[in-house]
């Protein structure tokens, strides 16, 4: 089962001994509402682990990738580039 809401008394209720499997592309929401997480690309598991591991220390070239896309203090989309490059090689 998937449960889809906003309604926070809904995810209240359900928090008591349930998983929520939550989909996303916004890391920094997975960061802030995870526990663990698992990295997805072409429909394989490409890294799994502690939410906080796997972004502050990430082992999957893909990963690094998602990483290095989002916009910050200091961001290099150059190193954006390269990153896809070099999985584009693996």
């Amino acid at each position: 089962m998937v449960l889809v809401t906003n309604d926070a008394a809904v995810l209240k209720d359900w928090a008591g001994g349930i998983g929520l499997v939550f989909v996303s592309h916004d890391l920094a929401v997975v960061r802030h509402i995870t526990d663990d997480m698992l990295v997805v690309r072409r429909g394989r598991a490409v890294e799994t682990g502690p939410t906080a591991r796997v972004l502050d220390t990430p082992a999957d070239p893909y990963t690094r990738l998602l990483l290095s896309s989002v916009p910050h203090d200091g961001w290099d989309p150059a190193e954006t580039v390269r990153l896809r490059a070099e999985l584009a090689e693996l």
